[in-house]
């Protein structure tokens, strides 16, 4: 008795989705109506003032005290770009800490790597400064996640 072959190789990457989807895994999937899913772990980043814009902040990982923390900001508006924008983590006056220059990677979207202190000041943020066309600087800090 033969059994005709069934070719559900095609068939394996559409069931992945189904069951991440499912599960609530995949990120950006839409349910029907194109609303976006709501799910409890969402995280919405903080966002600051800073001078003429609103800059989301996003800090996906833990701080480690002598090593780099990723962050990622997102301007808006995009445009006009501000002149430079730097970060530091540590205390308003950025004593003891290594302020660093951030290039954009998008318009209004930037991703930098910003030395963490060692020893880490106590009550330590990560601070933005944003430098308008005209030379006027604006800072705001965010929290400093929890570290390891």
């Amino acid at each position: 008795m033969s059994h005709p072959i069934i070719p559900i190789i095609p068939i394996i990457p559409a069931l992945c989705l189904l069951l991440a989807t499912a599960s609530g895994s995949v990120s950006g999937a839409e349910p029907a109506g194109g609303a976006a899913p709501a799910t409890a772990n969402a995280v919405v980043p903080p966002t600051v003032d800073i001078g003429a814009w609103k800059v989301a902040v996003t800090i996906p990982k833990p701080h480690v005290a002598g090593k780099k923390l990723d962050v990622d900001l997102t301007l808006t508006p995009a445009t006009p770009a501000p002149k430079a924008v730097r970060l530091w983590v540590g205390k308003a006056d950025a004593r003891g800490s290594t302020k660093v220059k951030a290039e954009p990677e998008a318009p209004g979207a930037y991703c930098v790597g910003v030395d963490v202190p060692d020893p880490i000041p106590a009550e330590a943020k990560v601070w933005i400064a944003l430098e308008a066309a005209d030379g006027t600087i604006s800072k705001n800090s965010v929290a400093l996640p929890a570290g390891k």
